[in-house]
């Protein structure tokens, strides 16, 4: 492993899809990473987890929803510098969905992609990223409807 790779903080997040919209959360201006900016729920990956597992777990700890892992698509890893976040986007969860963690995130929002355009975000392939969750969870929800 390189120094680069091991100084990288891994991470994983999750995009909830609905019909339009993908949810983001505006961390808030006191976090130490990417302050006040639009970002998908997520955090470090502990040890011994996946990022899979990761994503599973922040979700019901920041958004307090639970998400079977067969309604979970894997999207893309994105790496920074500092950063190594693996995103997941579903389309399906138990629970409603609600801010459980203000401390991390003073907002939560249900965005288009046009709005992307107009929010200051944590990093620029949130577009791309989102892009590719609104087109796989359409094809693989056709006729289901979120569990909540």
């Amino acid at each position: 492993m390189s120094s680069a790779q091991a100084a990288r903080v891994r991470c994983a997040g999750v995009l909830l899809v609905r019909g339009d919209r993908v949810l983001l959360g505006r961390r808030h201006a006191h976090r130490r990473w990417y302050p006040g900016v639009w970002d998908v729920v997520g955090g470090r990956i502990e040890d011994g987890e996946s990022p899979l597992d990761t994503a599973r777990r922040e979700a019901t700890e920041e958004l307090d929803v639970q998400l079977a892992t067969a309604d979970l698509t894997r999207l893309d890893t994105v790496r920074t510098a500092e950063l190594e976040l693996t995103t997941f986007a579903s389309a399906a969860w138990t629970g409603e969905v609600r801010n459980a963690a203000p401390d991390e995130h003073d907002e939560l929002a249900w965005v288009t992609l046009p709005d992307l355009e107009h929010l200051a975000l944590a990093l620029p392939e949130l577009v791309e990223l989102a892009r590719a969750g609104l087109a796989t969870q359409s094809r693989t929800s056709e006729g289901r409807s979120p569990r909540r």
